[in-house]
């Protein structure tokens, strides 16, 4: 059965089953096109990254397990992580394998921040306010152009007199 673009222009896809059971997907894209491209990107990632292969399968796991009823969920639920494998050279993929068992900080949580968020108020993406050029300190460390300063939202210390609260502990700022 067509289903048009079903949401991602430039794609073409087919499907065979029923309403409630489907058994097959197929998808169509234009050669050399931003889809394909994406596509063979992700592909290869799997096939030579162990760890993304391992993320991506156990992620597939329990999102079907999750949303067994409800297709488009366990579709989109699975774009995050594969926005992040297309971005993440591999260094990286070893510090998000720690974010399955989250042990970054000193308190340790042990929550999987691959599906929760940790004690900080943080999940596999990280949170930034803002990030601009800073004045504020000595001239030894900002120099006559200014330091580069970044704001990352979410703070696992909980500080009561934190000057940055709605940064650190609301988690002001934009996923990325």
């Amino acid at each position: 059965e067509y289903k048009g673009e079903a949401g991602v222009p430039g794609r073409h896809f087919f499907r065979k089953g029923n309403e409630t059971v489907s058994t097959h997907h197929v998808h169509f894209v234009e050669f050399n096109s931003e889809n394909w491209t994406r596509h063979i990107i992700f592909r290869n990632l799997l096939i030579n990254n162990e760890i993304i292969h391992k993320k991506y399968y156990e992620l597939k796991k329990k999102l079907a397990d999750t949303f067994s009823e409800n297709r488009p969920l366990y579709t989109n639920s699975k774009s995050d992580f594969i926005a992040i494998a297309l971005r993440c050279p591999n260094n990286i993929i070893s510090v998000l394998d720690k974010l399955k068992n989250c042990d970054i900080c000193p308190r340790e949580c042990k929550i999987d921040r691959w599906f929760q968020k940790g004690y900080c108020g943080s999940g596999i993406n990280i949170k930034i306010n803002l990030w601009q050029k800073h004045f504020g300190e000595e001239p030894v460390i900002s120099g006559s152009n200014g330091s580069g300063t970044i704001f990352f939202s979410n703070c696992n210390l909980s500080c009561v007199f934190c000057q940055n609260y709605q940064i650190s502990q609301l988690g002001w700022g934009k996923e990325y």
